[in-house]
């Protein structure tokens, strides 16, 4: 349904987002098409699947607990003498440590509000629906996958020690060979880098006797063009989650921990009358099956609007 949008004056494309509700199941379709929508805009705006990549899991993969009323999945532990950590979906990380052979996964619902819309409302809008769509849903989604990812890792990292506070103003090849060796000097594979875009920015604009004359004629054309940074996987953000500043090291998601969604994302519309209601929720669970995994470097960024 979706599809359709490309080249459609934005109030055609509501107008006929609207009639297909009315169609003989077209509710069904209209929220399997935004399911699959929500799912791809998270995908390539959320950097926590960027750095683990979530499992698609079912209730048959997983155990009822003795001791709460979530499921939860057993993992075997891949790593030797370390302590694992958990993700709280309900509330505020509760420095809960895991250790020995295996760790459990509890699965946690997230959920956006139930939005509603009156139909002719809808039909006014100058903005394909879509934009509502992601504004009122991919982003409460992607915002606690983010935020869970980064409490986690700020967790693990003052759990190992693995911190570096530096009183630079700005990231350099030093900096980011001391994150990477936190990771590398620990018997694992540094795999990963997430910085702010701010961040980013200073590291584009170092000079020639730095990075080269080649690398830095072509940042001054095109910016920087690579997908990686001193040969691993960058990760960028504009989102607050990361701030300005902090830098963020990780291994090979594998040796990191688990992220498991059961039955992916879900979207549900219903209608009533004359109004129609959304809302997205998934059951999801995220682990850090090794805290030695994640590091993190802080450097003296200044405000990047006052300069100071």
């Amino acid at each position: 349904m979706f599809d359709t949008v490309t080249g459609m004056e934005p109030r055609q494309f509501n107008r006929l987002f609207v009639k297909r509700l009315g169609e003989n199941g077209g509710l069904h379709k209209a929220a399997a098409a935004t399911r699959n929508f929500i799912q791809l805009k998270i995908r390539e705006r959320g950097f926590a699947r960027s750095i683990i990549p979530p499992e698609i899991i079912t209730a048959d993969d997983c155990q009822r607990s003795t001791t709460h009323d979530q499921l939860e999945k057993i993992i075997d532990r891949a790593y030797d003498d370390t302590q694992a950590m958990a993700a709280n979906f309900m509330g505020a990380h509760d420095g809960r440590f895991i250790e020995g052979d295996r760790f459990t996964a509890k699965l946690y619902k997230i959920e956006t509000l139930e939005y509603s819309i009156q139909e002719a409302l809808l039909l006014a809008f100058n903005y394909p629906v879509t934009e509502w769509i992601e504004k009122i849903s991919v982003k409460d989604i992607e915002k606690v996958e983010d935020d869970k990812l980064i409490e986690l890792s700020n967790a693990a990292a003052a759990a190992t020690g693995k911190l570096i506070t530096s009183p630079a103003t700005m990231i350099d090849r030093q900096l980011l060979t001391a994150l990477f060796k936190m990771i590398d000097g620990d018997s694992l594979n540094f795999d990963c880098t997430l910085m702010h875009k701010v961040d980013f920015d200073d590291w584009c604009s170092l000079p020639a006797t730095v990075v080269g004359d080649k690398i830095a004629g072509e940042m001054t054309v095109g910016g920087w063009s690579y997908e990686t940074i001193q040969g691993h996987k960058l990760v960028t953000t504009i989102k607050d989650t990361v701030a300005p500043g902090s830098i963020y090291g990780f291994t090979k998601p594998e040796m990191l921990g688990v992220f498991y969604l059961m039955g992916d994302t879900r979207f549900a519309i219903k209608k009533d009358y004359d109004m129609i209601f959304m809302k997205a929720w998934e059951y999801i669970s995220m682990v850090f099956g090794n805290n030695k995994g994640t590091c993190k470097l802080t450097i003296d960024v200044p405000n990047p609007l006052t300069g100071l």
